[in-house]
Parts: C-alpha cells; structure tokens; sequence
C-alpha cells in the first residue's frame, strides 16, 4: 500500500449519530475515493455510533472502495464496535495500529445474549 490520504472524520458531518449522517459523510468522501489509500480517522469524535459506522461501510462496501480504505482510531470501543462490523457483513476491515502498521481487523460476532432471572426478584408463588 502507498501513501495513505488521511480523511479526519470530524471534518466530514456534524453529528455521528444515525446512518442518515454516514449517507453525508461518505457522500463528502466521494472525491478521494477511488485513486490513492485513504485512512479514515475515527479519534476527536464525541459520540460515534455503531449504526453511523455500519451505513459507512455499507457505502464503502457498496461504491467498492472499502478495500482502499484504512481506519485509524486509538478508541477500545471504536475499535470493537469495527470488529463486530466485520465478523456481521463478512468484509475485511483494516486498522492502522499504533506501530504504524496496517492489519486485518479480527471480526468478532455478536454474542446472543439469553435473559437472567433471578429467583429472588421473582413474586413468590402460593399455589
């Protein structure tokens, strides 16, 4: 991979809240898309939701251009919330470590939670 574009998210929509704003942002990286790698840095964003990532890389996905792209983010949860992104549409997701190295995201699927009850929050039973 040659030079990477860096992209800073922030700069792209006002709010990172709801699939609709991933529809602005991606349509203001049409422009870099398509010629050289770009990193897309996720840091210096209040509030980024798992639905704003999921629409942006279904556009990615959708224009073919995902395979051009880098995530950069130092961020746990945005890093996790990329993972689970790659293991629900089976689509490599590449990160930029702090090395400076580019690697494949490990998908990580989403655990089917099952409810708990607990005996002692339950109404006794006089039967």
């Amino acid at each position: 991979m040659s030079a990477l574009i860096t992209v800073e998210l922030a700069s792209l929509a006002p709010r990172f809240t709801t699939r609709g704003r991933s529809d602005e942002a991606y349509a203001k990286l049409r422009p870099v898309l398509g010629g050289e790698p770009i990193a897309i840095n996720l840091d210096g964003i209040e509030s980024l939701s798992a639905s704003f990532l999921d629409g942006l890389l279904l556009r990615l996905i959708e224009g073919d251009h995902l395979h051009n792209v880098v995530f950069v983010t130092r961020n746990a949860r945005t890093q996790e919330a990329l993972a689970r992104l790659s293991s629900v549409r089976s689509v490599d997701i590449r990160l930029l470590n702090e090395q400076g190295k580019v690697e494949t995201v490990t998908p990580r699927p989403y655990r089917q939670l099952r409810p708990r009850f607990s005996e002692s929050k339950l109404p006794a039973h006089n039967g």
